[in-house]
């Protein structure tokens, strides 16, 4: 069994700020220390103070960083002049380089069903308190909350999907919000498809069965809400029906829908005239005009050959397309 590094050699002191220094063998992207991305953990600082000692170690006669780079510049910029650290004794840079690496590997932070299970306790025992306040009490920024919130709007199916890593929870925020914009938008094609929250259930499944892929399409769908001519009903209701239906699939399979559709409308006034011509009666004593009639009733029956020939042909090519493609593939 080897020794510990560090072990119980450990002291916690209040260091000056001034006297420690960042630690050159930090793998850390440089990234990470721009005042943009410590924006979170700056306002817990100024809010809570430092709650997680840093790590040092002596050098000469100043402090090196261990662990802790973030929270120290933080600290810096936030104009503190001291900050509780553990000091541990020196090392090697070997060693230094290890413990840093075990660190972070030992330490998990929240899950995310953990922290939506922690915005939900402190919204049912903070109701006086707005989101942009709470958002700041937690370190993170406002939009960041809401989107937290939203996923919680989604009810518990949706927070086990997360937990159990059945669906991404950006899939799962992005599903909810193509609904939401749908609903707003397009809420005669939401009503045949079950309202709002039976279209999110139904994103929902596909995100779980299509993962990542879909985000970008949900996107689309939110960019196009309002564009009927680019994305019409049929294309957003197969895509959103079928589980495994891709956007693209969708606008193919959506094509043969609307010619369908206007068969079936057309076949429907067909049916309506034929019953209201069994009902006509001719009344020969006020002499109507059968001439014209018997031109009507003809006009009739070249549309319904005409359209029994296009539903033939349109079928005929749709089967020669198909064995083309079966051709293609053997």
């Amino acid at each position: 069994m080897t020794t510990p590094t560090i072990g119980r050699k450990r002291e916690l002191k209040w260091l000056p700020i001034e006297m420690i220094i960042k630690n050159e063998l930090n793998p850390r992207d440089a990234a990470a220390f721009r005042p943009d991305e410590l924006e979170g953990l700056r306002r817990s600082i100024r809010d809570h103070g430092i709650l997680d000692p840093v790590m040092v170690t002596p050098y000469d006669d100043m402090f090196k960083i261990i662990e802790g780079e973030r929270r120290f510049t933080s600290a810096k910029l936030e104009g503190l002049k001291e900050i509780p650290a553990y000091v541990v004794p020196r090392m090697s840079d070997h060693d230094e380089v290890v413990v840093m690496f075990n660190i972070h590997t030992q330490r998990r932070g929240w899950r995310f069903e953990e922290q939506l299970a922690a915005i939900e306790r402190l919204m049912d025992e903070n109701g006086h308190m707005t989101h942009e306040e709470l958002a700041q009490e937690l370190g993170m920024s406002q939009r960041t909350f809401e989107d937290r919130l939203a996923l919680l709007q989604m009810g518990p199916s949706v927070r086990k999907a997360i937990a159990h890593d059945e669906i991404a929870p950006y899939v799962a925020l992005r599903a909810g919000q193509a609904a939401k914009t749908l609903a707003q938008h397009r809420p005669e094609a939401v009503e045949r498809l079950g309202g709002e929250a039976s279209v999110a259930q139904k994103l929902v499944a596909k995100g779980k069965r299509r993962g990542k892929g879909m985000t970008r399409e949900l996107e689309q769908i939110r960019s196009e809400a309002k564009a009927t001519d680019i994305t019409p009903d049929a294309v957003l209701e197969t895509y959103i029906r079928e589980t495994d239906v891709t956007l693209q699939e969708a606008r193919r399979k959506a094509v043969t829908l609307v010619e369908r559709r206007a068969v079936e409308d057309l076949a429907k006034r067909v049916s309506g005239l034929a019953k209201e011509l069994k009902a006509f009666r001719v009344d020969l004593a006020q002499a109507p005009n059968l001439r014209e009639l018997r031109r009507a009733l003809a006009g009739l029956a070249e549309t319904a050959s005409d359209l029994e020939f296009r539903v033939s042909s349109a079928k005929n090519a749709k089967e020669e397309i198909a064995e083309a493609k079966y051709a293609a593939d053997g």
